[in-house]
């Protein structure tokens, strides 16, 4: 398994888990099976040669507000080239939403109402080509180096992403209601194999869900005398929330982007008749703002990470003659 970096927590700003019953029912389901026991996550070299996988990457943009940057003092009259105002560069980056746009419209992968529900629970879901994912990072207010990680076509439940953990007791909102953290984190899960379409041609079938994981306590450490617990799978370590599951089949010339709606971007209830007036109430912290961007830590949701999904489908499917 391969976890979030170091790097990642500490850029973010800054434990039992409660979460609500009635929510984790409707929400966590019984976890797709094993298909294969072979470990799926692997790095890959930049450059090393390609075979059929999933190359997750990660890019971390921070959109908060930075303060304008200093006036630079005036030129005085017997320094060379005084009177000579030089502007600086202009910035050719932009906040994400904005750099996104142009792809909003794009069809995905997903089918309609699995996107939608995805975008109610704080998710957007983008597909963009891969030959312009270069363009789009160098849009993009980068604050962190990139993470490249490759899932291995073995069936395999891999962790791709990992949010930070709750500080305190914090609602995070899902279509059904809130659910209640208090440690332990949310992440996203896959796994991949090859396949025919339905159209016959090969794909590679990829399966995607988010799930929540509790920290392992002291008191549940394993005695060293004991014999060894058989270890759950990493599908059965925690909640996985199973109106999520992706079911999907890549082909060549797509990448599926994923980011946090932004801070801006959530969709709070509006005010009751009761209480028409008052000062504005903060949104509740999203399911995908929990997973990509620092809102669990005590942030403003506004550094975020943004997870490319590029799939290199089989050739060929290989087929038994009789």
């Amino acid at each position: 398994m391969c976890h979030t970096p170091n790097w990642w927590a500490r850029l973010l700003v800054g434990g039992s888990c409660a979460i609500l019953v009635a929510a984790a029912a409707s929400c966590g389901a019984s976890a797709p099976a094993e298909k294969d026991p072979v470990a799926g996550a692997q790095v890959r070299m930049p450059g090393a040669p390609v075979s059929m996988g999933v190359e997750v990457t990660w890019w971390i943009v921070d959109d908060r507000v930075l303060p304008p940057p200093p006036v630079a003092p005036k030129a005085k009259n017997s320094s060379p080239g005084s009177g000579v105002v030089v502007k600086p560069p202009p910035d050719p980056t932009m906040p994400l939403s904005t750099a996104l746009a142009p792809y909003a419209d794009a069809p995905t992968p997903l089918p309609t109402k699995l996107r939608e529900l995805w975008t109610t629970h704080g998710f957007d879901v983008y597909s963009v080509p891969p030959e312009s994912l270069s363009e789009l990072k160098s849009r993009l207010r980068i604050a962190g180096p990139e993470q490249r990680q490759w899932i291995a076509p073995t069936g395999k439940w891999t962790e791709i992403v990992r949010g930070p953990n709750a500080r305190g007791m914090q609602p995070v909102q899902l279509d059904t209601g809130p659910i209640e953290v208090s440690d332990g984190a949310f992440r996203l899960l896959m796994r991949c194999w090859p396949a025919p379409g339905v159209d016959g041609a090969a794909v590679l079938q990829t399966e995607l869900v988010p799930q929540f994981v509790e920290p392992r306590k002291a008191s549940e450490a394993v005695d060293p005398l004991a014999p060894p617990a058989p270890k759950p799978s990493t599908i059965e370590e925690g909640v996985v929330f199973q109106r999520l599951f992706c079911d999907l089949e890549f082909r060549n010339g797509e990448a599926l982007v994923l980011v946090p709606r932004g801070a801006e971007e959530k969709v709070s209830d509006p005010a009751p008749p009761d209480r028409p007036f008052g000062p504005a109430v903060a949104a509740a912290t999203t399911l995908g703002q929990a997973v990509l961007s620092d809102a669990l830590k005590g942030g403003e949701g506004q550094v975020r990470l943004v997870l490319v999904i590029t799939p290199t489908p089989p050739e060929r499917y290989p087929r038994l003659t009789p």
